[in-house]
């Protein structure tokens, strides 16, 4: 016999209703439910817990012949607040972003995300996912209310990206943030690589000449648009 709640948490937030789940390894017609504590919180026959105090909580089921599991759960204050950040406020069409969510120090609570239009943009699991150009308000939502929301806006996917320079030239151990440009009106991510062991590339573009030698700097959008320098 295994007791685990609906979603898998072990943590909550005062005020919180939540569904208990047993499995067993041969069928039966349901358990029986106790609490160590009664003031803590309210549980009914189906397994349905609503949580009333701060502290740890645990629940005994136990079947008619007897086998029994115990599940402890934490409960702490519900949050005040909530905040929520994006990776990034702008992305282009069919491009994906994430997003995280936090609540103060010593809350806790169950949240969801969602979007304003989700034909502009559609919140799939911890990821946003921009379907056409416009803006949408992003809002949290805690399980009591509290809510926070961020602005997101789509732009069109890029068609061309493109480097201020046609060549560079570097010493060895210099350093120089080569940016690629998209076109005008869109937005995106880009991924900078080399092609050459004398160089290196970071995620922003930023190149370190490591020795002499020639090399090729690649900048590509996140739908496939590429641009070169060599």
């Amino acid at each position: 016999l295994t007791l685990n709640t609906a979603d898998g948490r072990k943590t909550f937030g005062v005020g919180e209703t939540l569904q208990l789940r047993f499995e067993t390894d041969s069928p039966v017609a349901g358990v029986t439910y106790k609490l160590n504590n009664r003031r803590a919180a309210t549980l009914s026959a189906d397994g349905t817990l609503t949580l009333k105090r701060t502290g740890k909580l645990t629940i005994t089921a136990t079947t008619y012949n007897g086998i029994s599991t115990k599940l402890t759960l934490t409960i702490k204050s519900a949050p005040k607040s909530v905040s929520l950040k994006l990776s990034r406020a702008e992305l282009g069409a069919g491009e994906s972003a994430g997003f995280s969510v936090a609540l103060p120090k010593g809350r806790s609570g169950s949240w969801t995300v969602e979007s304003s239009d989700p034909a502009i943009a559609a919140v799939n699991g911890n990821t946003i996912v921009a379907v056409a150009p416009g803006t949408v308000k992003i809002t949290v939502r805690t399980f009591n209310g509290k809510t926070n929301t961020q602005t997101l806006t789509v732009r069109p996917a890029p068609e061309s990206v493109s480097f201020d320079w046609d060549s560079l030239t570097l010493g060895a151990g210099e350093k120089f943030t080569l940016k690629a440009a998209l076109n005008s009106g869109s937005a995106g991510s880009i991924h900078y690589s080399a092609q050459g062991d004398c160089i290196q590339v970071d995620a922003s573009g930023k190149i370190t000449a490591l020795k002499e030698g020639e090399a090729t700097v690649i900048a590509e959008t996140y739908n496939g648009a590429v641009v070169a320098i060599f």
